[in-house]
């Protein structure tokens, strides 16, 4: 499961299986000017696992739909991600968004809904989760967004609190679990896979620990041995 890793140098190497097709390496967005400040870069990870678990839902054998809903009164549903990243313990988050891209073909009623992220703490399977078999999950504190029909097309989610665990390598930290707070009608739709739509991601500013800010290259993928 673990399948880019960032050191502390330059290097990011993409997971041994294959990314989706929207997947994209990270590459730095800024240089210290100054010395005395570290090096930052941006990281953007597309979703290696995904799974949306509802009551009642039939078994999908790990098929996620075009669409999927959040928030639907009715479903109290739950969106399960593994992202293919690993961070060093030197460094720091500087901010971790998680990008939903949300979709028109489904009216969403004029009633706001409300997500937030929580941590994954079993291990689990996106071609077997089920809403009686699906993993726990553990309150991060993690900050909600309220998503309006009116909002914008991606909708933001701060996951911070998660993912500033994972250079810890616990081996409870099994992913990104999206819950919803409050529901409506319609709920909100996202678009998983469609031709003008991204797949789930995971945007990481990271900044170095060095003080120096070397020249540097864009990062370039690269086979990660297990």
């Amino acid at each position: 499961v673990m399948g880019i890793f960032l050191s502390c140098g330059l290097a990011v190497a993409a997971c041994a299986k294959s990314p989706p097709p929207h997947a994209k390496s990270a590459t730095p967005i800024a240089s210290a000017s100054s010395s005395a400040e570290p090096r930052v870069e941006r990281i953007v990870v597309t979703a290696e696992e995904i799974a949306r678990v509802a009551p009642g839902e039939s078994d999908r054998d790990g098929a996620m739909p075009a669409i999927f809903t959040l928030g639907r009164s009715n479903e109290n549903a739950r969106l399960f991600l593994r992202f293919p990243l690993r961070l060093p313990i030197t460094g720091a988050i500087r901010s971790a968004t998680l990008l939903l891209t949300r979709t028109d073909d489904i009216d969403m009623a004029p009633a706001p809904v409300e997500l937030h992220a929580a941590r994954v703490v079993d291990a689990w399977d996106a071609r077997s989760i089920s809403w009686p078999f699906q993993p726990r999950i553990e309150e991060m504190h993690a900050p909600h967004t309220t998503v309006f029909p009116s909002s914008a097309r991606i909708i933001r989610l701060d996951v911070r609190p998660i993912v500033q665990e994972w250079p810890l390598r616990d081996p409870k930290d099994q992913g990104i679990a999206v819950v919803s707070d409050r529901v409506s009608s319609t709920g909100t739709s996202f678009a998983y896979m469609t031709r003008d739509a991204r797949p789930p991601e995971l945007e990481i500013v990271w900044a170095y620990p060095d003080a120096a800010a070397p020249e540097t290259k864009p990062l370039q993928p690269k086979p990660l041995n297990k």
